[in-house]
Formats: structure tokens, sequence, C-alpha cells
């Protein structure tokens, strides 16, 4: 299924004002650069800005497109706070599906040399040109990843310090995100976040640019690959959050030591979306009046 032209159209306006959107970087929300570096988020964590207000902010920003798999079918809605599939989620295994080995996700991520790291203001987020994530048949391609502190999923109510987006599209537009939380540890970390982490120092800036060195997703595949992954039906975690996103939260954490993660958190500090309500009840903000 593709996007409708009055869909498409509607994207255009949103690029610029939901730059750092997790849809950043994949079809439709294109990489918006500037002459000093990339294009920063018009939205926040706290305030005004916040998750509360954001389907307030700019009449463009938070109509939300629909993703191809919604079923949904007007162009239009203002999901953020009307939204009845809306992420983050407290992860509750006896609710969700569970899927483990050739049942789940395949990741394919090949090893980076190098890599483009930016600030958007709302996270860090590295741009991917490999990899890619096969399930039902369906082929996605790694776009990019990102992180929130503290983690947005919770698992049987637990939250946890941080947590990786990898966000794929198919050649169909349709989005698919692992979300992979990481546990503080004083005797192991994962490369992955060491490697990239190791950049940070560079971008502390929001619309700063710089390349990372080399790294590899090998703990994430095999953790999935082991451990599984719990999946379900739900939406974007920043504006315009749309729906119909195909999430895959994996079961376990993967390790980070104290000095990768303080490194991080000293740049992005807090963006978290609060935990929405069950799939399929009313949005939690639908009370309020929307605008």
């Amino acid at each position: 299924m593709h996007f409708s032209p009055i869909l498409l159209a509607g994207l255009s306006h949103l690029v610029v004002s939901a730059s750092g959107s997790c849809l950043h970087n994949t079809p439709l929300m294109p990489r918006q650069t500037t002459p000093n570096g990339v294009a920063v988020a018009q939205f926040g964590y706290t305030g005004l800005q916040g998750p509360a207000h954001w389907h307030k902010l700019n009449p463009n920003n938070t109509k939300a497109c629909l993703l191809p798999q919604s079923p949904d079918s007007i162009a239009y809605t203002t999901q953020c706070a009307t939204g009845d599939f809306q992420s983050p989620i407290d992860v509750i295994p006896a609710k969700l599906t569970y899927l483990q080995g050739a049942a789940g996700p395949q990741l394919n991520y090949p090893p980076i040399k190098s890599a483009t790291f930016e600030n958007l203001g709302s996270t860090v987020e590295v741009l991917v040109t490999s990899g890619s994530l096969v399930y039902n048949s369906t082929t996605y391609s790694l776009k990019q990843f990102h992180f929130h502190t503290p983690s947005e999923h919770r698992i049987n109510g637990e939250a946890f310090p941080l947590e990786m987006h990898l966000v794929h599209a198919s050649p169909t537009n349709a989005i698919a995100v692992i979300g992979q939380v990481f546990e503080l540890s004083a005797h192991s970390s994962t490369a992955l976040l060491d490697e990239v982490f190791a950049h940070l120092a560079a971008i502390t800036e929001p619309g700063s640019v710089t390349r990372t060195g080399r790294f590899n997703f090998n703990k994430v595949m095999e953790n999935v690959a082991k451990n599984g992954v719990y999946t379900y039906g739900g939406s974007l975690t920043t504006p315009p959050c749309s729906e119909g996103v195909t999430w895959f939260v994996a079961k376990e954490p993967l390790p980070i030591d104290v000095d990768s993660y303080e490194k991080m958190k000293h740049v992005v500090k807090f963006n978290q979306r609060f935990t929405q309500g069950d799939l399929g009840a009313p949005n939690v903000l639908s009370p309020q009046e929307v605008v």
C-alpha cells in the first residue's frame, strides 16, 4: 500500500517542523540540512513544548500522517492526543505476542566503517545506509538509530536508563522499529554504544554533525535472535505520533557502562514520552480539547 497524493503533500509540510521525529531520514521524512549542520526538532520534552502539548505546537506538525499499515482511511489526525494505539507502552508479556528465533524479525546488519552522527536537539542519531529486517516476508531497510533516556518502553513496569530505536522502512514506506533497552553495568558494556558515544563530544550542540568510527551490531542481533522480542502495532513516539508502526521490543536488556551512559546523558539529558494507555483504549489525553 502506498500513501495517497494528499498524504504525501501533507508530509512535505511536516519535514522541517518535525525534523527530530522517529521518521527522520526515512522516505517519509527526508533529512534536512542547514549551512551549519542538520535541522533541529521544533518540539521538546518539558513545559509547553512537551508531550502533553505536542498536538498544539503546529497544525502541520501535529496533523499526523497515517502509515501504510494503518486501517484508518483518513489522511490526517491529531494522533498525539487522539490515537488509541500510541507508543511507548508498558510491555506486559501476557498481553503481547512473543517472537523468538525463526518466528521473529530476522536482522542482517553488516559492520559499519563510519557513519554520520548528528544532534537533532530531540535526540542523537546515527544514519545508516545498509542493514535489513525481514518479517512476514517483508524486507525493511535500516535507516537510522537514535536514543531515548530514560527508556520510553517499560517492561513489566520496569523502566531502564536507556533505549535505542532502530528505525526501518519497507519499499512501500511501512515502518518497523526495534526497541532495545539498556541496563547500567559495572562489569560490562555493549561495544556498539561505547564506539558511537566516544564521538559525542563533537556534537554537544543541537544541529551539529560528525562521523563515527567503526562499529557493529553483533550484540543487538544476538540478543534479538536468542532472547526474542515482544511485538505490537503502535505509533511513533515523537510528533506526528503516526500509528501503524510495527514494534519489536527486545525481551532482555543489554549492558552499558556508567562512563558511556554519562556521556550520552550529558548531551541528550531527557527525551522520554510518557507511557501511553493500553492498546485500543482511549488516548490518555483524550479528555482535553484538541486544536
